[in-house]
């Protein structure tokens, strides 16, 4: 008898355990705004390679793109654009999102503007699946041991991408000065998916820049 099921969840386990154990973040280097007295033009692309694979879908189908817009001794703000299979995670304002610097600092407040409408495409993609069968295998002396064997294919599957963005500002509580050497921007997913699903993301998104 054979029986169909996702790829092993020990595989998905072990990407968000990466996940948390490293941060993986696209850099920029620019000057300081606050040096400078404006922001030059900048941005950056996060490509979320890991569930591109899952869902089978071509590179770059989920990119999520910031940029740094405004920045003076009021306040910081950021430009995200989010491209998920996940609802939930379509819109900035269900992350979790802090901001992070160096001298060290975190700011866990954010403020969301400009909501973007969420928008949806179907993309063509393919999932893994997983038969089994039982074998009994027996040496040259007799002795006979029974064992399951696991195969996996993908098949095509739909996949429902969302797009969406909007603007994140944080309140400058004299964090970004002129002597600040870097600061990272932090989207969490405040409810990983259980193991065994495919159609969410699996860790962190963050996106840094540099101050020279």
């Amino acid at each position: 008898m054979k029986t169909l099921r996702p790829l092993s969840v020990l595989m998905l386990l072990g990407l968000a355990t990466a996940s948390a154990a490293c941060v993986r973040a696209p850099t920029v280097a620019m000057v300081n705004p606050l040096s400078a007295g404006s922001v030059s033009e900048n941005e950056l692309k996060y490509m979320d390679r890991n569930n591109e694979q899952q869902l089978g879908v071509p590179t770059g189908t989920l990119e999520h793109d910031a940029s740094l817009v405004s920045a003076d001794e009021k306040e910081l703000c950021f430009k995200i654009k989010l491209r998920t299979a996940r609802r939930d995670l379509s819109s900035p304002k269900n992350w979790r999102v802090f901001l992070r610097g160096k001298p060290d600092f975190e700011d866990m407040a954010p403020k969301f503007k400009d909501i973007e409408r969420v928008s949806e495409e179907t993309v063509a993609g393919s999932t893994v699946i997983s038969s089994q069968s039982n074998q009994r295998v027996c040496d040259n002396t007799g002795y006979c041991v029974n064992r399951t064997v696991t195969h996996s294919s993908r098949i095509p599957q739909d996949v429902k991408v969302l797009s969406g963005g909007g603007t994140v500002c944080f309140a400058n509580t004299g964090h970004l000065n002129k002597t600040t050497e870097e600061i990272t921007l932090h989207l969490d997913d405040p409810s990983p998916p259980s193991a065994g699903m495919f159609t969410g993301l699996v860790g962190r998104v963050a996106f840094r820049w540099k101050f020279n």
